[in-house]
Parts: structure tokens; sequence; C-alpha cells
């Protein structure tokens, strides 16, 4: 007989000053994804300056398109169109003023190492399944609590498999929600910035002409705009008769570069940054500096990492995050392992680090990612 049951678990608070890891949320999606649309309408607008000079047959696309919009009436279509550019606008603002995402644990022991809710649903779900008497088992998880859902040969089994979940979790604790927060994509402020910026802009845009084709099509934009009645019709003339200037294909072709550069600059700015390279040692003066590729440290202590039980695999790196220096370890564990040993191993395998480097201005971030499945499980 299977029989479906669902737990609930409290990941316990405590207090501490560990830094969280956040990530920017949906932005740092959208974010992409209009540079990429600025990039093809630089294209486009290349494509118009080659188009105008000669130099590519098909004529103005630009041209072709004002003329199949030229006379075009309120109909359904038109409320349809302008729906969805409502529904995209909403989207984007949505998304321009929405908060970063906040999806780290802390360990109670260690508050400076960290853990995604992800890895939360995954250890709980190993947890459960170890459980006499479950057939399968899903978890979701929360920066607070965990929710396990199992599928089981009796009811009887829900008191264990909370117990064993809840023994697992215990070492873990939502971060402190005064900790300073760093992105998971490691992309600069000043760069989510003008994504925020420039998807408000652009969602207030498409909003407001979404608004406008309903009003139109339902007759009531003809009270703000007394000739936009039901029975007026678009006209697009003027711009399809821009193509004909002898001044068209070399703005398009200006526009074309500036985009160009400004997409490209967009896209390349979403690109995570690199490692901190060499960094100088204490000690150095003015004749001469002692200096040492920051990474060897690093994965010489995610070797020793790596070497606790229950650690699957580790790595370890410095980067420069926000101008300031920070040495990460990442672990994969796995879901049965001691996650109380793993982090305070982490714990102080970074302390040792950032004693090695002998710099103050070097922070630490441990992060402890656990694996879908543990490694012998697998193999059986």
């Amino acid at each position: 007989m299977n029989t479906a049951t669902n737990t609930a678990t409290d990941v316990p608070g405590t207090a501490g000053d560990a830094r969280r890891p956040t990530g920017a949320g949906r932005i740092g999606v959208v974010g992409p994804v209009l540079a990429a649309l600025l990039l093809v309408l630089a294209v486009l607008a290349g494509r118009e300056a080659a188009a105008a000079l000669g130099r590519v047959g098909g004529g103005s696309w630009l041209a072709a398109a004002a003329g199949a919009l030229d006379g075009l009436t309120a109909g359904a279509l038109v409320a349809l169109a302008g729906l969805v550019a409502l529904l995209l606008g909403l989207f984007l603002l949505l998304t321009a003023l929405g908060r970063r995402s906040r999806n780290a644990v802390a360990f109670a022991g260690a508050p400076g190492v960290f853990c995604t809710v992800r890895d939360v649903a995954r250890i709980a779900s190993a947890t459960a399944r170890r459980c006499d008497g479950v057939l399968e088992a899903r978890s979701t998880a929360g920066r607070r609590t965990v929710a396990v859902e199992v599928r089981a040969t009796s009811g009887q089994v829900r008191d264990d498999v909370q117990r064993a979940v809840e023994e697992q979790v215990r070492v873990l604790s939502p971060a402190p929600p005064g900790a300073r927060a760093g992105q998971e994509r490691r992309v600069s402020r000043a760069v989510i910035a003008v994504d925020r910026l420039l998807a408000l802009v652009l969602g207030l845009l498409l909003a407001v002409g979404g608004l406008a084709a309903m009003a139109w099509w339902t007759g009531d934009l003809a009270r703000v705009l007394p000739g936009a009645g039901t029975g007026s019709a678009l006209g697009t003339g003027a711009v399809a008769e821009l193509p004909g200037y002898s001044w068209y294909p070399w703005a398009a072709a200006g526009a074309a570069l500036v985009l160009g550069l400004l997409a490209l600059w967009w896209l390349l700015a979403h690109v995570p940054r690199r490692g901190a390279g060499q960094l100088l040692l204490p000690g150095s003066g003015p004749r001469g500096g002692l200096r040492v590729e920051a990474d060897g440290p690093a994965r010489a202590a995610a070797d020793v990492l790596a070497a606790t039980p229950g650690v699957r695999s580790a790595s370890g790196r410095v980067v420069t995050d926000r101008g300031r220096l920070v040495a990460e370890l990442a672990a994969t564990v796995e879901p049965s392992a001691d996650l109380a040993e793993v982090a305070a191993t982490a714990q102080q395998v970074q302390e040792q680090l950032l004693q090695v480097l002998g710099r103050p201005d070097v922070r630490g971030r441990p992060r402890a990612g656990c694996a879908r499945a543990d490694r012998a499980a697998r193999v059986a």
C-alpha cells in the first residue's frame, strides 16, 4: 500500500553578522535580453543604411512596415496588440521594481558559511528517502521552512521523516536580515541599475502604448485626442518617406554604430568578473614587492576542504566583487553529510586561507552546495 504524507519543518533562527549572498532576481535575466534586443535593433539600423545605399536588395524594411501600417483602423487586432503590450509593460515594470532574490541559508555554528534553499530541499529529500518505508520524497524549502512530501508504505512514517529532517537541518538558520548582500553572478550594481532603469522606461512606454491602443479601439482615446476616434486611421506615410532623404543612410549608419557599441558594452557588462590575478603581500615596500597568484592559496585551501568526510569536491578562487577582494570556497557535499562538521571545517579553512593571504582587505565567502544524490547510492 502506498501512502502520501506531508511534513513541514522550521529552520531555526540565530543571530550573527554573516554576509548573505543574493541574486539579481528577474532583472538579471531581463537585462541581457534587453541588451540582445538592442543589438538586434543596431543590426536592423545597419541593414537600413545598406539598403538605402544600394548595398543590399529588398528595399527599406522601415518603409515597408510603415506602408503596411498606414491606414490601419481600430479593430480587434489593435486591441489584442494593445493588451499584449500592456501585459509585457507591466511585467517589465514589476521586474524593474522587484527585489533581489534572497535564497541563502546560513549555518548556525558557522554563520559565514552559506548554502541555498535548493540545497536545503535536496538535503531534506535525501534524508527522507533514507527513512524506512519511504518510497519517494520531494521537498520544497524557503529560508525558514522545509516542506517534505513522501510516498510511503504506511502513514506511520510521518513522525520518523519529520524527526530525521529536523535533525539534519538543525544546523541551518536564515541569513540575518541586516547582512550585506552579494550577487551570485557578481554583476556590478551600476549595470543592474542600468538594467532596472531601461526596463522601467521600456515598461512605461509599452504600458502607455498598450492602454492607448485599447482606448483607441473602445473610443475612449478621443476624449484625450479629438482626432483619434474609432473611425480614424493611422497615418504613417511620413515615416515611409524617410528612406528617400539623402541624409537617411548616414543617420541609419550612425544609429547602428552607436546602438551596436552600447549593446556590446551592455552585454559584456553582464559577463561575470574575472579573478583577482596577483596579490601584493604584506612586507612589500618601495624597494620591491612580494606577489602571489591569488587563486593558488585558494585552490590549496579547497583541496583541504575536499578531504573532509562528506565533501564530494571543492574549488577555491579569489575574485574582485564590487571593488573588494573576496576569497571564495565552494564545496559540493553529499546529502547525507554531517553538515555541522562540513560547516565548521569550511569556516576553519577559510580562516586559515585569510591568514595565509595576510591581507586585511580580503573577505571570505565559503559556500556549501548539495549534490542531487549520494554518490554511493547512485553507484549502487
